[in-house]
């Protein structure tokens, strides 16, 4: 008998990944320190399911190892308010399980990311350093384009 196929491969992601993409989000928000107290499992859930139809969020890719989901970026896909002929996309989730963080896989992802972006005519990528590092975004050939700031309140 001969030895079993070994592939990592990206595709992008439907409503049946749903159980696959919370399970490694509820991971990845362990990871990545942005777990709370406030964590609802079943509002996840609901909340990844719909993202996974909405036609905002088609760009939502996994990143696989045979069957098993390692890996996912997340994009919002939508117009600029003062010209809705120009599409941009923001990545808003990118996680790839730590043991699996090779360069070849993040490559891999993005170039995936990039593919589907300009196969839907979207004229920028915006991407936040808290999704992935600065020298990471550099190597890929992003540009810094601003800084955003946040404030947060106790309520």
């Amino acid at each position: 008998m001969g030895q079993g196929i070994d592939l990592i491969y990206t595709r992008a992601l439907t409503t049946e990944d749903a159980t696959q993409v919370a399970k490694l989000g509820y991971k990845a928000l362990h990871e990545t320190g942005l777990f709370g107290v406030d964590y609802d499992e079943t509002h996840f859930y609901t909340y990844i399911k719909r993202s996974l139809v909405s036609p905002y969020w088609q760009g939502s890719i996994g990143l696989y190892h045979n069957e098993t989901l390692i890996g996912f970026a997340f994009l919002f896909v939508n117009q600029a308010p003062w010209a809705p002929k120009k599409n941009i996309a923001n990545l808003q989730y990118f996680y790839i399980e730590p043991k699996y963080q090779t360069n070849d896989n993040i490559v891999r992802l993005f170039d995936e990311l990039e593919t589907f972006c300009r196969s839907k005519n979207i004229e920028s990528l915006r991407i936040s350093n808290r999704n992935i590092d600065d020298n990471s975004l550099l190597n890929l050939g992003f540009n810094i384009e601003e800084k955003i700031y946040a404030k947060e309140y106790e309520i």
